[in-house]
């Protein structure tokens, strides 16, 4: 069951690339421009400065870079929209051919050699003028190689303006029409030491110096032109979704002094393509180049006449035929797929829900607009808040459809509202629009979770089952459930909207201003739920998870412990779950929340979610044991349990989408001048960082899910989710392009849905022959 429902999800996930691989054939902003000529009448010279990371924010700060506030009154400075997947060979690949066709999955196309056309690059054009390229510096521009004269390298360490203006004399002696300066030594501080320390300060106090210092000795008819690939958000990331803008400087005889405005990354195409005087694409999107360039060297350089290179208007887009087989290859592989995993007897009832949901998703993503608009963008107006009738009445159906077909093997029908509040939680979870910035399906999630434990609780006071004292530990759980999925409701936004997208982080008290209450909580009720009952048979592993779980209270009120020993207890954990998995159970759980501690930097942001999440996972896997329910409601609602406290982990994690993974911990152990050159273990860290807190919510339920329908139920659960999120998203791709952010918000949420299964496969335990497997 397990690998077929893997190879199940693969094949969806294949059929969604294939809708993707065809984005850039209907993307207005691909298409290709005849070549304009440029005519020149007297060479120019430029000197080309690359500043990897250079921030919009830090680059207009007079008091941290005062070479460049003075430099941007005397020439022309752009406010820089980055490429969208803000990776520096991507935005560099933007700069140099006018085009940002990346993908975010389209990873083989995304690293082919840019240096061979269609389209041109800049450094191609020059070249093909019999003009010569130098470059010094990082290896950012090595892909282009064969457009180069000369490459000199030069470490980041040696980034001072003594240095670099000595390597700049000496390139003199090339003759180059157009000499490029790279500097990488910013982007590998922001990643090491964040943007808030005084390393990153200091690093670019160096770097505006150095700027200086090359200005200082320009010759007369040399055009400086200093540029960023992107910028970093105020937690130093710069991935899809972030607000990471860069900045622009060109300063010289050619420029007006003091303009000001705002330009794509794009558009340095175009302007650096009539200072050079090479053939350019009718690309260009920025302010007029009149208001640009000084009329004099207009009139001297260009003879008095600008090209035109502005952008023709977009034409009709083509039917997307593709897109459309794709949508309708993806949804019957997904009914096909359920049809095939279901048992004869039971086949027509669960091929009609697919179907059904199938349909809605594909409804969803063609009137993406219409009901975004009508659901999402009322701010917190009440009409938003009726949008949760829609998916509560769907529970409803599906509820009525459920009880009436017997869609299980039940000796009676199950209750109406267990069954119409789990419904209404399935339908939200799998159906409701999938953004991580707008009013979408975690926060609906959230409350969707917090009606049906609601409703459960009420249903078990209702039967009066037992003695009231027996029933007050499930129901503290089912209370402390409900109280944390409101605290998940509460979220702010960070940093201002980039391009319809914006970055969100849960806000409420408890998280924010009175993290240590739910730390301290979440490490009683673990203890308390998980470890003790098991002192009489491992006592040993009981007081070491014990003492263990003491050490990460004291690491997360301040204390640090040596790196040394958080590389013993990663050790300990590989040979405890080779050798001892079944022996210190406790141990080992307990140990790799102190892992935790490491991998999240002790960040009580990430860590209380993380921690609470796991502690109501495992408070609600021992209360469906003593509400009265049947073994087949036990393991449903396992099931479901283990779906939603995995699904919501990710909230914490990475906020739902790529922009908040972050790998800075990773410099502890890789050197950061080196760390180019490591990323594949830098890599291996940020997998280890993901999916250890999704392991960890599967080993709270690892006797449940040694069942073979509670492990169905959570496998299922999440193939169909995905699988619907991949019709939704093809159908939203036949009127949409794929290339703005919101599409990357999607393709991101879906990325990681898939990682969150790989895991999910992968660490899931064996069926137990011990444990019955059916109702």
């Amino acid at each position: 069951m397990r690998w077929r429902s893997l190879v199940l999800v693969l094949a969806l996930a294949l059929g969604l690339l294939a809708v993707v691989s065809t984005a850039r054939v209907s993307d207005p902003g691909v298409r290709r421009e005849p070549l304009v000529a440029v005519e020149q009448h007297a060479p120019a010279r430029v000197l080309l400065v690359f500043v990897d990371s250079l921030s919009r924010d830090l680059a207009t700060n007079a008091e941290k870079m005062p070479v460049l506030s003075r430099l941007a009154k005397e020439g022309v400075s752009f406010d820089v929209e980055p490429c969208r997947d803000q990776l520096t060979y991507l935005c560099l690949r933007a700069a140099l051919t006018g085009h940002d066709d990346s993908s975010l999955l389209a990873v083989a196309d995304n690293f082919r050699p840019s240096q061979e056309g269609p389209p041109e690059t800049l450094l191609s054009a020059v070249a093909g003028k019999g003009e010569r390229v130098s470059v010094l510096g990082t290896s950012d521009f090595h892909p282009y190689r064969r457009s180069l004269f000369i490459e000199r390298p030069l470490a980041k360490h040696e980034e001072t303006p003594e240095f670099v203006s000595a390597m700049v004399r000496t390139a003199r002696q090339d003759d180059a029409a157009l000499t490029l300066v790279s500097l990488g030594s910013g982007d590998m501080t922001a990643h090491a030491h964040g943007v808030h320390s005084p390393e990153y300060a200091a690093v670019f106090r160096r770097l505006d110096s150095t700027v200086g210092a090359l200005a200082d000795a320009l010759p007369p008819d040399t055009s400086l032109v200093v540029f960023g690939d992107h910028g970093h958000d105020a937690l130093g990331r710069h991935l899809p979704g972030t607000a990471s803008r860069t900045w622009a400087l060109y300063h010289g005889p050619a420029f007006r002094p003091g303009f000001k405005a705002a330009i794509s990354i794009t558009d340095h195409r175009a302007l650096l393509g009539v200072l050079l005087g090479v053939p350019t694409e009718a690309i260009y999107r920025g302010p007029a180049m009149a208001s640009v360039f000084q009329p004099d060297w207009v009139a001297t350089a260009l003879g008095g006449r600008l090209p035109k290179l502005e952008a023709p208007p977009a034409g009709a887009a083509e039917v997307p035929v593709l897109r459309w087989l794709s949508m309708l290859g993806i949804a019957l592989a997904f009914v096909g797929g359920v049809w095939l995993l279901t048992s004869a007897e039971r086949r027509a009832p669960f091929v009609a829900l697919a179907a059904g949901a199938s349909v809605l998703a594909a409804l969803v993503g063609l009137e993406y607009d219409p009901i975004r608009s009508l659901v999402h963008d009322h701010g917190d107006s009440p009409e938003r808040g009726l949008s949760l009738l829609v998916p509560l009445a769907l529970g409803c159906v599906v509820a009525t459809f459920v009880r009436k077909s017997q869609l299980f093997e039940l000796r009676a029908r199950p209750a109406w509202f267990p069954t119409a509040a789990a419904c209404a939680l399935l339908v939200t979870f799998l159906l409701l629009l999938p953004t991580a910035y707008y009013y979408g399906s975690r926060r609906a999630v959230v409350l969707a979770g917090a009606l049906a434990i609601a409703v459960l609780l009420v249903d078990y006071w209702r039967r009066g089952l037992g003695r009231w004292q027996e029933r007050v530990p499930p129901t503290l759980a089912l209370v402390l459930a409900v109280a944390v999925l409101v605290t998940f409701y509460q979220v702010k936004q960070l940093g201002p909207e980039t391009g319809g997208a914006a970055a969100w982080a849960l806000s409420a008290s408890i998280y924010t201003h009175s993290s240590w209450l739910p730390l301290l909580a979440a490490k009683l009720i673990l203890f308390g739920v998980l470890v003790f009952p098991r002192v009489a048979q491992r006592p040993l592993d009981t007081a070491v998870a014990g003492v263990l779980l003491v050490i990460c209270e004291l690491v997360e009120l301040g204390a640090t412990p040596p790196r040394l020993v958080y590389a013993a207890l990663f050790g300990a954990l590989v040979l405890g779950v080779l050798f001892a998995r079944q022996r210190a159970p406790s141990s080992l759980f307990a140990g790799s929340l102190l892992l935790l501690e490491h991998l999240y930097g002790a960040d009580p942001a990430h860590l209380a979610p993380l921690e609470t999440i796991l502690a109501v996972t495992a408070a609600l896997l021992a209360a469906w044991q003593r509400v009265g329910l049947t073994p087949f409601g036990q393991k449903l609602l396992s099931g479901f349990t283990v779906t939603v406290g995995f699904y919501l982990t990710f909230w914490p994690t990475v906020g739902f989408h790529l922009a908040g993974i972050d790998f800075a911990y990773m410099f502890q152990w890789v050197p950061e001048a080196q760390y180019e050159h490591f990323w594949q273990v830098i890599a291996l860290g940020v997998i280890l960082k993901l999916a250890l807190p999704l392991v960890l919510v599967l080993a709270l339920a690892r006797a449940q899910l040694r069942d073979r329908l509670t492990r169905t139920v959570v496998t299922a659960t999440f193939a169909a989710k995905v699988a619907l999120l991949s019709v939704m998203i093809s159908a939203y791709a036949i009127g949409h392009t794929m290339a703005s952010q919101q599409a990357l918000a999607m393709l991101a949420e879906l990325l990681l849905l898939l990682f969150g299964v790989g895991c999910c496969l992968v660490a899931l335990p064996l069926a137990d022959p011990a444990v019955p497997t059916s109702a």
